[in-house]
């Protein structure tokens, strides 16, 4: 039974195949097909990749245009800073002071690795992080009532004449992490009522239903919702306890979905995901920050609010108008934090890496909550993850974009290359102009850079595991290559002076053969490198409908056992002193090949 439906999962449909077009590319599973590249920052070909998007870059600021579109990159400052887990500071770094900061009366007047920007909704990435160090995930299916008892009061209240409000016993807490709760995206910031912003032709509202915090003045100055005093009463919707003037406001908000439903942007959900810590914990989220983010991982330029001194900081016009001297108060959570790109490498490691949270933790992290419309984007908590295709295989970016006044922002992350980068701008011209620039910019390194780190990343298994090896008292065999598709391939396995596959009924029916190839695991210590067999049966039919199975490998891994063990399980040996492999280890065959000079 195994036998079939390994051969079916691979796409092998016995009496039909021959009649379909077929091809003969491989797919590997999600996930890395090499180990991760290391020594990136001497690396000739990571090298080559970074002058390539040094080249474009400098005409994109000398004409305004990127390879994917145009924009006022020489009306910003920006700061790009390239990382990798394994490697101490940055293995790339550009910047550019556009005149606005480099005439600045505030601040810096020279833009590095140590300017401070405003990170805008990156903080919603380091808000959820915060609490994952704090607490874990262990509380993500709770509801958000059993942690702001207002909301209970709210869910048990009679519904707002505006529209049905949300079910607050239904909304987890992971669902605040990743914009999966249904609820108003905002409160306060993107509202028409307050003075100086209403358009003649609105009528006027109620004066129970006006907004009183959360938004930008006329000056430029941001009024914040206090997170504790100003209380009152809301007596026409029942409640007698007094709540404070955030909650206040969210809980009038009509729903936008059910929660669960689809993925909708929601800055709300940070705010009380901020709160909902705070009532944990006992403590303030400033205090939580500076402890659990800033301290313990030895930054020295990031912070929750506006830092103490304008050393270092990048501020185009003023400080008011840029957005910079803007204490959010609740809204911190979302919005509210400030970094550079040095200490932006170091909590990006730090995630790959899994240094604070443990590694078990960082996994289920990083990973999609659910999809959205478009076929290559998914969400996490809060991850927006972009997805693409990298020399014929699947490569996920993990990313957090931000804005807020002058400022746009990025981080993105590539488990698979253990890589990373972060963009940060401010500009005259304000986020709604420059958050494109991150993602043009984004393309450009990805464009260049991503190959090249797959491409190092062959080059570097190849050299440690490609040969032949073979026992010293059996006829037992096996080569490892690395070819034009993803992975390391198994050839010409004997066992026991058989070949392996049609001695377990795999290959050479109607002309097929097995394509075999190793994806490293991790789950072996340093001085031993194990992987894991991906096979498929070739060549395989090409699907063109929706149930399209010829990319089911994830399906049809540990098929075919002996004694228990996958016939997939491989264990390499490593010389420490030349990082290459001695013997492999085929687990199931419970035999050890010798590599042959």
């Amino acid at each position: 039974m195994r036998s079939i439906f390994y051969s079916l999962a691979c796409g092998v449909l016995v009496g039909t195949s021959a009649a379909l077009q077929t091809t003969t590319k491989v797919c590997p599973v999600l996930g890395q097909v090499y180990p991760v590249p290391s020594g990136l920052s001497s690396n000739e070909k990571f090298q080559a990749a970074t002058k390539l998007f040094d080249a474009a870059l400098n005409t994109t600021l000398e004409t305004g245009i990127s390879t994917d579109g145009a924009g006022p990159f020489n009306a910003t400052t920006l700061s790009i800073g390239m990382f990798s887990a394994s490697e101490k500071g940055l293995i790339y770094q550009r910047h550019y002071t556009d005149p606005s900061v480099r005439n600045s009366k505030f601040g810096t007047q020279n833009a590095d690795a140590d300017s401070i920007y405003r990170l805008g909704s990156i903080s919603k990435l380091l808000t959820v992080y915060l609490f994952l160090i704090r607490e874990g995930d262990s509380r993500f299916n709770d509801p958000v009532t059993k942690y702001i008892p207002e909301l209970a009061a709210a869910a048990s209240s009679p519904p707002s004449p505006n529209g049905i409000t949300p079910n607050w016993n239904e909304i987890t807490i992971g669902q605040l992490a990743s914009h999966m709760s249904g609820i108003a995206t905002d409160y306060g910031t993107s509202e028409l009522s307050y003075p100086g912003v209403t358009p003649p032709g609105l009528p006027p509202i109620p004066e129970n239903q006006a907004v009183n915090c959360n938004f930008v003045l006329p000056d430029g100055s941001f009024k914040p919702c206090t997170p504790e005093g100003e209380y009152y009463c809301i007596h026409e919707r029942g409640y007698t306890d007094r709540m404070i003037e955030y909650l206040a406001g969210v809980v009038m908000e009509p729903a936008l979905f059910h929660s669960g439903y689809t993925p909708s942007y929601s800055n709300n959900g940070f705010e009380l995901l901020g709160l909902v810590l705070e009532n944990i914990t006992n403590s303030d989220l400033g205090k939580l920050f500076t402890e659990s983010i800033v301290e313990t991982h030895c930054l020295t330029h990031t912070s929750l609010e506006p830092p103490s001194t304008l050393q270092n900081a990048v501020i185009p016009e003023n400080t008011t108008i840029s957005g910079w001297n803007a204490n959010l108060g609740v809204l911190n959570a979302t919005g509210g934090y400030f970094s550079s790109t040095n200490d932006m490498a170091t909590l990006g490691k730090a995630m790959l890496n899994g240094t604070i949270l443990s590694k078990a933790q960082t996994r289920r992290w990083m990973k999609p909550v659910t999809f959205t419309a478009n076929p290559n984007q998914g969400t996490g908590a809060p991850w927006e993850i972009f997805r693409t295709q990298v020399n014929g295989r699947v490569i996920d970016m993990y990313t957090k974009n931000g804005g807020f006044g002058d400022y746009a922002t990025i981080l993105v992350l590539v488990p698979d290359f253990d890589f990373g980068f972060s963009i940060l701008t401010a500009s005259t011209r304000g986020e709604a102009a420059t958050s494109p620039l991150v993602y043009l910019i984004s393309e450009m390194i990805a464009s260049t850079v991503l190959p090249a780190l797959d491409q190092v990343a062959k080059d570097q298994a190849e050299a440690a595991f490609a040969g032949h090896y073979a026992a010293s008292s059996l006829n037992s065999s096996l080569t490892i290559t690395a070819d034009d598709q993803p992975g390391l391939r198994v050839t010409n396995w004997v066992s026991n002076g058989t070949e392996f596959f049609q001695d377990i009924g795999l290959g050479n029916n109607l002309g097929t053969y097995v394509d075999f190839r190793l994806q490293p695991n991790q789950l072996y210590t340093e001085d031993q490198v194990g992987f894991t067999g991906v096979g498929q049966t070739m060549p395989t039919p090409i699907y063109t409908g929706p149930f399209d199975v010829n990319c089911f490998t994830w399906g049809s891994v540990d098929r075919i056992t002996y004694g228990n063990v996958g016939i997939e399980e491989f264990v390499f040996e490593i010389d420490p002193t030349t990082g290459k492999a001695t013997n492999v280890q085929p687990k199931a065959l419970r035999i050890k090949l010798e590599k042959q000079a």
